[in-house]
């Protein structure tokens, strides 16, 4: 399994809902992608930080299908004015689990 964890910036003042039902549109069109298996957002509790997302796939190369793809076009054309600035990805492989 491939995993990317995504720290989002801060998001844009007055938009704190609009990202979260972002987030959750976005999922149901990822679900239909080959290889997609997850999608997680995480707010931290103490309030410290931003929102960060778990996104589980099945390999490395369905993950960047899917980043190519119409649908993660459209779902960030959309939040794109909701963020501060740029999400920052980091990339991990499932060794036990």
């Amino acid at each position: 399994m491939f995993v990317n964890i995504v720290e989002f910036p801060a998001i844009a003042e007055g938009h704190d809902e609009d990202f979260v039902a972002w987030f959750a549109a976005s999922n149901e069109a990822f679900g239909g992608v080959p290889g997609f298996i997850s999608r997680q957002l995480l707010r931290p509790q103490d309030g410290q930080g931003g929102y960060v997302a778990i996104v589980v796939h099945e390999s490395a190369d369905t993950f960047r299908r899917m980043q190519q793809s119409t649908e993660r076009s459209q779902a960030w054309e959309r939040v794109s004015s909701f963020l501060t600035g740029t999400p920052q990805p980091r990339f991990f492989e499932v060794v036990v689990g």
